[in-house]
């Protein structure tokens, strides 16, 4: 129980101080495709033009603007291996999702001969659910940094 404690306790730590770290922001080479929450707006993607140890400077459709670091909440930068990732991973746990339920269907239907009849269509409908949520719903943004 002990151990299981020092564990949880070392695993919040990591968290908190795995995206706090400012460096990585100012490592990134301008023209950075960014998405950037601040605490007034949700969510923005942006091109970064430069950063410094309190702001960064931003581009979005219309102009550049500096935004302060106080008022940065999480900001992720463009991966787009992310998104294949995701994406296969998810139409893989799709497959696998419409494989048993397939099965449980018709639980009964291997022994009346005729297979999992269906297994198929439960593997198709599922992998096709999975990958429009892995391709279609998921961020190709990693988060880098996280201000709390």
């Amino acid at each position: 129980m002990k151990a299981l404690f020092m564990v949880a306790l070392a695993m919040m730590l990591l968290s908190n101080t795995l995206y706090a770290d400012w460096d990585f922001v100012r490592r990134l080479p301008a023209d950075s495709r960014i998405e950037i929450a601040t605490k007034n707006e949700p969510r923005e993607r942006v091109t970064l033009v430069s950063s410094s140890a309190e702001s960064l400077v931003v581009r979005d459709k219309s102009n550049e603007r500096a935004v302060q670091r106080t008022e940065i909440r999480k900001i992720g930068v463009f991966d787009e291996s992310r998104k294949t990732h995701k994406g296969l991973l998810w139409t893989a746990v799709g497959a696998g999702g419409g494989a048993a339920v397939g099965i449980a269907v018709c639980p009964q239907c291997p022994n009346e001969g005729a297979g999992n009849k269906a297994l198929g269509p439960g593997v198709a409908i599922g992998a096709i659910a999975g990958a429009i949520f892995g391709f279609v719903f998921h961020s190709s943004y990693r988060t880098i940094y996280k201000n709390r």
